[in-house]
């Protein structure tokens, strides 16, 4: 199923997205990392810094390069990736590289995650909608921040994660790690 929501992806989406965008893997652990500004994610043995995949079931997921691959550095401002099975459809914004201790500079970094993950949550919608295509998948949002650094306001965070609900009706998580089940 999740290969056939790729074949979707690639209709819906058009000429932007190319093979070359997408990744797959069935291992149960795995993770992405960015490789850098306007470079694709990619899928990774190296756990440092990066957003871990559980797949205890093994069952097929496919990673989409959005940055760097679905867009190019000239295009709006979009997420780092989509990760997905047959179920879920998970979009993530990765700032694992940040090193701010100041306050205020943590903070923008949350926004500008925010903004990039609904930039390309808006854009797929609007694609679906367009071409009269039915978006039956779960959505969820991911923050991937250093640990113990990022961010260390946690009722700030709190009521970031309650305002992206309610602009998007999709649940924001700012963690590293991401489980798929069946």
């Amino acid at each position: 199923m999740a290969k056939q929501f790729k074949a979707t992806l690639i209709e819906v989406i058009g000429e932007a997205l190319s093979e070359s965008c997408f990744e797959n893997t069935s291992e149960n652990l795995k993770y992405i990392d960015d490789l850098g500004d306007n470079q694709k994610c990619t899928f990774t043995n190296n756990e440092k810094d990066t957003f871990r995949i559980n797949n205890p079931t093994e069952k097929e997921l496919y990673l989409l390069s959005v940055d760097g691959c679905w867009f190019r550095s000239s295009d709006k401002s979009r997420c780092d990736g989509i990760i997905f099975d047959d179920l879920v459809l998970c979009f993530f914004e990765l700032k694992l590289n940040a090193t701010s201790t100041r306050n205020k500079r943590k903070k923008d970094n949350f926004k500008k995650a925010i903004s990039q993950l609904e930039e390309t949550i808006n854009h797929t919608r609007t694609a679906f909608h367009t071409n009269n295509v039915e978006l039956e998948h779960n959505l969820e949002a991911y923050v991937c921040m250093r640990p113990n650094s990022y961010p260390n306001n946690k009722a700030s965070v709190n009521q970031k994660r309650v305002e992206f609900l309610e602009r998007n009706r999709i649940p924001l998580f700012p963690e590293n790690e991401k489980s798929f089940r069946e």
